[in-house]
């Protein structure tokens, strides 16, 4: 996928974001999953886009939308 970096400096709850909807946090881009998914003591509900790491956020984690994702192929 390709995201385009033109976002409204509008912060929103991370629980307003949908499933598989990509936000960037901090300055870097993650994607939401479809459901929370536990793995010993820890639940996850977030992929870090560049690591492929599995992240926690908060309902009320300040997030930013981006205005537009382009899908892409992504080849490995």
């Amino acid at each position: 996928m390709k995201i385009i970096n033109k976002v409204i400096e509008t912060n929103i709850n991370f629980e307003d974001i949908e499933w598989s909807e990509v936000f960037v946090y901090d300055g870097e881009i993650y994607m939401k999953t479809d459901s929370e998914y536990k793995y010993e003591d820890e639940r996850y509900n977030a992929i870090h886009l560049l690591t492929g790491e599995l992240c926690t956020f908060g309902d009320y984690y300040r997030v930013i939308r981006p205005i537009k994702v382009v899908p892409m192929e992504v080849h490995w």
